[in-house]
């Protein structure tokens, strides 16, 4: 029969965010009771709150990774996703000092496993394609033929070929991929690259924004 006390949580992954490269968790647990409790224990208070703290830890991974490590001024939100320039695999203004960052919290957390999932948005991505296309060929990207156009694409009178949205998501995922390993020296084994998807987001200055997911070995 399980125990009372068992925890129904991703155990291993709170304590891959928690444990560093020496194996060494260092954390503030605020506790309270009353002494005079003889039904007070210590090691029940603490095991308590060390519990919650891998719940909440398993439960918001970037919220938790991003209050133990130097994020450079970067959100804790921030440094679970990337954001590229509408129809590129450039990255967006500063992205690049936040891989560091997050390249920094990896590691420094060795069995913490980070999968890279390469996206688009379709219509800003393509739209940004379609205007690249159109300056090559020398046609107009401004004024009332670049609106027609525009217009045509979103009412899927005019498309891209069918692998350049696609080629792009997976040029991404490998760009951060590379990015990480070559450039901040984390070990290919603690990164992944998933499937490329279609469903990326797209913020409030127009970049397109893709999220991380973390693992544990």
């Amino acid at each position: 029969m399980a125990s009372e006390e068992a925890v129904n949580a991703p155990v291993k992954l709170g304590l891959a965010l928690l444990t560093d490269r020496q194996g060494v968790i260092e954390v503030d647990l605020p506790i309270e009771g009353d002494l005079s409790d003889p039904q007070f224990s210590v090691g029940q208070i603490v095991m308590r709150a060390f519990v919650n703290l891998l719940v909440k830890a398993a439960a918001s991974p970037f919220s938790m990774l991003g209050s133990l490590v130097d994020l450079a001024g970067f959100s804790s939100e921030e440094l679970g996703q990337v954001s590229f320039v509408p129809g590129s695999v450039q990255l967006a203004s500063g992205e690049a000092e936040k891989l560091s960052a997050l390249a920094g919290a990896l590691n420094d957390r060795p069995d913490l496993l980070l999968n890279i999932r390469g996206a688009v948005a379709a219509e800003a991505d393509g739209l940004a394609l379609l205007k690249a296309e159109r300056e090559a060929r020398g046609e107009p990207v401004t004024g009332e033929a670049w609106e027609q156009a525009q217009q045509a694409y979103s009412d899927g009178e005019l498309s891209l070929p069918p692998e350049t949205l696609g080629k792009l998501a997976t040029d991404r995922g490998v760009a951060v991929r590379r990015l990480l390993q070559d450039t901040h020296g984390v070990p290919s084994d603690q990164l992944f690259t998933l499937e490329p998807s279609r469903q990326a987001a797209v913020d409030d200055q127009g970049q397109v924004t893709v999220p991380f997911n973390l693992d544990v070995r």
